[in-house]
């Protein structure tokens, strides 16, 4: 019998020991939660900045193209319209509006490499900091209330710059 109540205890006691352990280490484990200000990381994100420099390299042509043939409608705005103004005024429109689209793929495309790159380096930084879920908020009301160690825009944005920057 008494050796019965010895071999009970010793087992309670190591179940205990394995339960704590498994208790602790589950607490250690856990990967943390956390929120960006997805639109904060977007402008302030170095390559950002590159990619409008690029964009209005660009398109530096076509915005003054467009200009130009804006100030050739105003013209035209202040000359009696006949059919062969109508005419003219339908092309230069309709090569307004093909300059308008060009640009605007541009920028559609720079902002999918910036979005690509940005998302990638998102990844990365979750995974070594051990996040489990890294939420972007756009600061509409998605998100309503955040402690401050839980919102790492910052940190975020440092990150991401130095990634681009080629120094981590």
């Amino acid at each position: 019998m008494m050796k019965t109540k010895i071999q009970l205890f010793i087992t309670v006691i190591i179940l205990s020991i394995f339960s704590m352990g498994f208790i602790y280490l589950n607490n250690k484990i856990k990967k943390k939660v956390a929120v960006i200000n997805i639109q904060d990381t977007y402008k302030s994100f170095e390559m950002t900045k590159v990619m409008s420099r690029k964009f209005k390299s660009l398109t530096y042509d076509s915005t003054h193209k467009v200009d130009s043939l804006n100030m050739v409608l105003e013209g035209y705005g202040k000359i009696a319209e006949e059919d062969r103004n109508a005419n003219e005024i339908s092309k230069i429109l309709h090569e307004a509006e093909w300059h308008q689209k060009d640009k605007d793929n541009v920028k559609y495309e720079l902002e999918q490499q910036i979005w690509k790159q940005l998302n990638q380096y998102l990844i990365e930084f979750g995974k070594t900091s051990e996040y489990a879920l890294i939420h972007g908020s756009m600061n509409e009301g998605s998100i309503l209330y955040a402690d401050e160690p839980v919102d790492i825009t910052d940190d975020v944005i440092v990150f991401v710059n130095n990634k681009f920057k080629g120094i981590e």
